[in-house]
């Protein structure tokens, strides 16, 4: 994941073809992931935040935290591009959408060889959930990115490894911080997709 990030600080690439958004969406779902999960560790343990990343037993549940944050934002950031894309698929729409579940479930391949299967928390149950979530986007307009990442929201705060007992009311503070987080994504798409009708014609002829 921190080679993924590594070079999200330069300005993004144009994304052109269905290779560029895979590679996209897999740095853009590790960066949400890592940085709202690590910035709500290290506040809520304040000044003790170093002695507890520095305990094996947190960073192996980190480690959990992350990987499954990583693949419920990839899940809610496929959704956002649906989106996007939705009206450039002409008359191709279920296309659309089945190409980016085979996006999703291609990205998590290319991951799984170096995560642990025990740092795949949800990937499974993700991926049988995804096809059921698309046909229901698809039925009417898009929802905004604040709306779709409620779910990858609630997800990351279920896997926090902080203690239930000591996050208090954070829920919602986790939550909004994946939504803003998913709005920053959604303008970035905006960004880096100069021709959204190519993109979509390119996506659905990858996966025919």
């Amino acid at each position: 994941m921190l080679k993924t990030l590594a070079g999200l600080w330069r300005k993004p690439t144009p994304v052109a073809d269905n290779a560029a958004l895979r590679a996209f969406l897999a740095s853009e779902s590790a960066f949400l992931a890592q940085k709202t999960t690590v910035e709500y560790c290290r506040a809520r343990s304040g000044f003790f935040w170093q002695k507890l990343f520095g305990e094996a037993g947190f960073r192996d549940a980190l480690d959990v935290c992350r990987w499954g944050a990583m693949a419920a934002v990839l899940a809610d950031q496929v959704i956002v591009t649906e989106g996007f894309l939705r009206r450039h698929a002409d008359g191709q729409e279920a296309a659309l959408g089945a190409a980016l579940i085979a996006l999703f479930e291609d990205i998590l391949r290319g991951y799984a060889a170096d995560v642990l299967p025990e740092q795949r928390a949800g990937w499974d149950d993700l991926t049988a959930e995804l096809p059921a979530r698309m046909a229901r986007a698809q039925l009417g307009e898009p929802h905004g990115p604040a709306e779709i990442a409620r779910a990858s929201g609630s997800l990351v705060y279920d896997l926090l490894p902080i203690h239930k007992s000591l996050r208090g009311h954070d829920r919602e503070m986790m939550m909004n911080a994946v939504r803003f987080g998913m709005v920053g994504f959604h303008r970035k798409l905006e960004e880096v997709v100069r021709d959204p009708a190519a993109l979509a014609r390119d996506v659905i002829a990858r996966s025919a």
